[in-house]
């Protein structure tokens, strides 16, 4: 043996007695020739429940023998495991230009032992990490992490940094900072602590004015059924309108959100952009009419006249749905009102609804105005002894205002249409009334006989029985003459008039 330390120590090469012998051979340059390993072994992490060709790409490094060399310049093949020996067997091969490593190795049988917590110095060798680029005045704790993985290569490091804890970056200045160890850790030895040296190398550019990215303060039109936009939603349009923010977006936050114009601010921890500066940017707000109105029942009207009017419509629809009160000026009746509902519709020119989007709303009106039907009082017209020719609408008034006297002064406000063939007379009141309520209507029938009377039978003489001599008696001529008859309502019109 100690021949053997002489003849290696004249080669440059040392080796360690005690303990687990691992066989290897180092050159001078330090490179691992993967042939002379001997009964290694691989550690396994106490929340593996065992080692699978993923674990073992990924802690190559953990194999006795491999401790030092680069992990990328190996590669397994043919990898088997058995749970019951507890081992490994897997082909080793080393890549092509490796610097750390040489050869290959087949069927080499790794035994799977216990992970023991690491020294931090064992596994970070190097710490002089040379250049460390940063916008900031120091590089932040992920800055750090990718210079110590840059400058260090062992497998162990990326476990270690991909704990949330475990670590901590202390006394970080310019040029040097400490990586100390905390009993959270996983992999190291708690309390440990390194010491790295680094050149600063500031990429930081000259923070920007956000006014003079933000150029289009006009973001567009949001149509939504809501008072006002959410803040991800103005971002969104800002940055649609502005393609120049895209890289500072997560520099940015929406402010004082309004129904036509919010804040765009930078946030305080802005590295790129002059931070506490804002700008006000302006939208339209389109609301759909039907997501806004809640109610379109509006309940009874009592009105002085046949109808409310169009801004009484649009008023009650404003008082049944308060929310949507800042749009008075952007509502229309669209047409007529009639009895039971309105179509209230956007007008064309609206800038806070979407224009000609319309809803129908409903209600119930009672007027003060006199019904039709209730000012016919008699409403029986019955026989009239003219013909169709002689018969006209003048002649039929007359007798109408005969039986009803009420309604000579509505009139004016009738509409009449007879037809003789059927003997009736369709009455309705015309829209303009300002006297009767304008949806009421009636049916009056009436039957048109000849003036001519018709003759009377004679009764046969009796042969043996003469009658005195008298003279004829003429039968007395007949006034015309109206009898009564019922009068039937438009919405009945099946019942008709006897004769």
């Amino acid at each position: 043996m100690k021949k053997l330390l002489i003849i290696l120590g004249s080669l440059g090469i040392t080796a360690s007695v005690g303990g687990t012998v691992v066989s290897c051979e180092f050159t001078k340059s330090g490179v691992v020739n993967l042939g002379n390993l001997k009964s290694p072994s691989i550690e396994k992490f106490a929340d593996q429940k065992s080692i699978d060709l993923e674990y073992l790409k990924a802690n190559k490094n953990l194999i006795t023998g491999l401790e030092k060399i680069n992990p990328s310049e190996i590669k397994f093949e043919n990898f088997k495991n058995d749970e019951v020996k507890k081992t490994i067997t897997v082909d080793i091969v080393s890549l092509e230009n490796s610097k750390t490593v040489s050869g290959s190795i087949k069927n080499l049988e790794i035994k799977v032992v216990e992970y023991v917590k690491k020294n931090v110095k064992n596994i970070i060798t190097e710490m002089s990490l040379g250049e460390v680029s940063t916008k900031n005045t120091v590089p932040n704790s992920q800055e750090l992490i990718n210079a110590i993985k840059k400058s260090n290569f062992h497998s162990l490091i990326n476990n270690v940094f991909s704990q949330t804890e475990g670590f901590s970056f202390d006394n970080v200045k310019n040029d040097s900072f400490t990586l100390t160890i905390s009993k959270e850790s996983k992999y190291l030895v708690e309390n440990e602590k390194i010491d790295f040296k680094y050149t600063l190398k500031s990429t930081a550019t000259e923070k920007i004015k956000l006014e003079t990215l933000l150029k289009n303060k006009n973001i567009g039109e949001f149509k939504i059924s809501r008072e006002k936009p959410r803040a991800d939603e103005v971002m969104e349009k800002l940055i649609l309108s502005n393609s120049d923010l895209v890289r500072y977006k997560s520099q940015l936050e929406v402010t004082d959100i309004q129904s036509t114009k919010a804040t765009i601010k930078v946030k305080s921890n802005s590295n790129e952009l002059v931070q506490g500066g804002s700008v006000e940017v302006n939208f339209i707000l389109r609301n759909k009419l039907e997501d806004i109105v809640i109610e379109n029942n509006l309940g009874k009207f009592l009105v002085e006249k046949s109808l409310p009017t169009k801004e009484e419509v649009i008023d009650r629809l404003i008082e049944k749905n308060p929310n949507i009160g800042n749009f008075k000026s952007s509502l229309t009746i669209l047409g007529n009102l009639n009895l039971t509902s309105a179509t209230i519709s956007v007008k064309s020119d609206s800038v806070i609804l979407i224009p000609d989007s319309s809803i129908t709303v409903t209600y119930v009106v009672e007027s003060k105005l006199p019904t039709l039907k209730s000012l016919i009082k008699v409403d029986k017209v019955g026989i009239i002894q003219k013909t169709e020719e002689e018969f006209t609408i003048d002649d039929f008034k007359v007798i109408f205002i005969e039986k009803n006297p009420e309604i000579a002064e509505y009139m004016n406000d009738l509409k009449m249409k007879m037809n003789t063939s059927f003997g009736s007379v369709d009455i309705t009141v015309i829209p303009t009334s300002e006297k009767l309520s304008i949806f009421d209507s009636i049916k009056i029938f009436f039957k048109l006989v000849t003036d001519k009377p018709e003759p009377e039978s004679k009764p046969e003489s009796k042969p043996e029985n003469k009658p005195e001599n008298k003279p004829e008696s003429k039968p007395e001529s007949k006034p015309a003459v109206i009898a009564s008859q019922p009068t039937e309502n438009i919405t009945n019109p099946s019942t008709t008039l006897k004769s």
